[in-house]
């Protein structure tokens, strides 16, 4: 059966919370949510969300429904054979958007250096990339910032950051037009196989556990606080509806595993076809089983010769085929993924053909660059906040580049052509090899300024040597 990705969820939850279209909770008032309203959304998210997003789970780690279905009789052939076209898409779809690290740069060089460190202690480009690939496979992910709770080896504390999935986590928003963060939450079960739930805000963080009675009812939670200024749990969206990357071609992915499972059996059906004989008679002691050896014996009473011939039922490999085909043609199209594996990507393409044939991917992730780069801003404020370094997020600089075969010749070309018209670090920054315009700019001048000194070395050893070579001429004409 096909995952249901229209939940219906959209209403009143408690009387002062209630659920949106596109699965976002909303807080009435400025009061503070209570124990029992936070346990009710967390028992909707338990119940209806994150069943829901473990169906698309499922599905990403290879668990389709062919493989669930009723066994046929034992004489027929069975198989189940499962095309994991979810995980092929979103692995590839991220490669393409996050397999180059997202470069985040300040005007300001000092705070460049911190938050480019900080980036490389954490190892913050692997978070990123698992980030990403939730958000494709459920439509949504989160990061979540906290502290280390080992000293670094100047006695600080490191901020942290680690993915979060939508099956444990959400966002509570207020009801404004602004939808303005209010809490985060994250629940999980604990070593007593009871609830636990820990509440975020702007300030700290409360962690509720479910009663020993396990009665609908929390103990009290247990505050503490954080240094980010912000709620530290941050949702890094897919697209605004939180769709994600293969919730439309589930259906798809059933009917081409149907279709590759029938071909599959029509193989061995072939195979395994029953010998018809006629016009002879064949002992009983040499068929034991009609099924197992796949023999049919008539007798022909009215004389005749004998003859014997495989009784197969009419092929359709060509219609198979072409589901097939459809099938796989149609995956790739909805979901906007571009198929590497297509003939048209065996000769040499010009950087024209080669933009057109990933416009469509590439226009899906720039939209979901523009949600990340939301979060990563988010991430940085919080991370700022925490070190005190005063950043203004707003000058930040987040750069994503796709990973798209480039046509080198001709990018080398543009920037012939546009240099002294356009800055250079602008023109560095169209060369796909480039992955650094800041540092291949400051290796460029420390380039020109070395090739100046030599030459302006060599000007005055020329010019030394030529006053030399005239002084010596002069005492030479004044001694004669």
């Amino acid at each position: 059966m096909a995952l249901d990705t229209s939940l219906g969820l959209s209403g009143i939850i408690t009387n002062k919370i209630r659920i949106t279209d596109n699965n976002l909770f909303l807080i009435e008032g400025d009061d503070d949510i209570t124990a029992g309203d936070l346990l009710t959304v967390v028992n909707v998210h338990r119940e209806r969300l994150s069943a829901e997003y473990k169906k698309k789970h499922a599905y990403y780690t290879g668990q389709h429904p062919i493989l669930e279905k009723a066994a046929k009789e034992s004489y027929k052939p069975d198989n189940r054979l499962m095309f994991n076209f979810p995980r092929k898409a979103v692995n590839s779809f991220n490669g393409f958007f996050v397999g180059t690290p997202v470069k985040i740069d300040s005007d300001d060089k000092e705070a460049d250096k911190k938050i480019a460190a900080w980036m490389k202690q954490i190892d913050f480009d692997d978070v990123t990339a698992e980030v990403a690939k939730m958000a494709s496979e459920y439509g949504q992910a989160y990061y979540l910032l906290f502290q280390d709770s080992e000293e670094d080896k100047n006695g600080r504390y490191q901020t942290l950051v680690a993915p979060q999935s939508p099956t444990h986590s959400f966002l509570i928003y207020d009801a404004t037009f602004k939808q303005k963060v209010r809490y985060g939450v994250i629940y999980r079960k604990d070593t007593h196989n009871r609830l636990e739930i820990t509440l975020y805000d702007s300030k700290g963080y409360y962690v509720y556990n479910e009663t020993t009675a396990k009665n609908g009812y929390l103990n009290g939670g247990q505050g503490f606080t954080h240094p980010y200024g912000i709620v530290p749990l941050i949702e890094a969206p897919e697209n605004e509806e939180r769709i994600g990357l293969c919730d439309d071609v589930f259906t798809l992915v059933d009917a081409y595993d149907n279709a590759l499972s029938a071909k599959s059996n029509d193989v061995d059906y072939f195979a395994d076809a029953y010998l018809k004989i006629t016009g002879a008679v064949v002992e009983k002691n040499d068929i034991a089983k009609i099924r197992d050896d796949r023999v049919i014996n008539v007798a022909n009473e009215g004389g005749g010769n004998a003859d014997a011939n495989f009784m197969v039922k009419p092929s359709a490999d060509d219609t198979q085929e072409h589901l097939l085909n459809r099938l796989l043609d149609a995956m790739y199209q909805i979901s906007n993924v571009v198929n590497l594996n297509d003939d048209s990507f065996s000769g040499n393409i010009s950087g024209v053909a080669l933009q057109m044939k990933f416009q469509a991917m590439s226009d899906m992730a720039k939209v979901k660059a523009l949600k990340f780069r939301k979060a990563l801003r988010q991430i940085i404020t919080g991370v700022s906040n925490a070190k005190d370094m005063g950043l203004d997020v707003s000058e930040l600089k987040i750069k994503f580049t796709q990973t798209i075969p480039h046509n080198v010749t001709e990018e080398a070309q543009l920037v012939s052509q546009l240099y002294g018209k356009v800055p250079t670090k602008i023109l560095l920054g169209q060369l796909s090899f480039i992955t650094d315009p800041d540092k291949a700019l400051e290796e460029l001048r420390a380039e020109q300024n070395v090739n100046a000194t030599g030459v302006s070395n060599l000007i005055q050893n020329a010019i030394g040597g030529a006053d030399n070579g005239s002084n010596q001429a002069g005492d030479g004409a004044k001694n004669s």
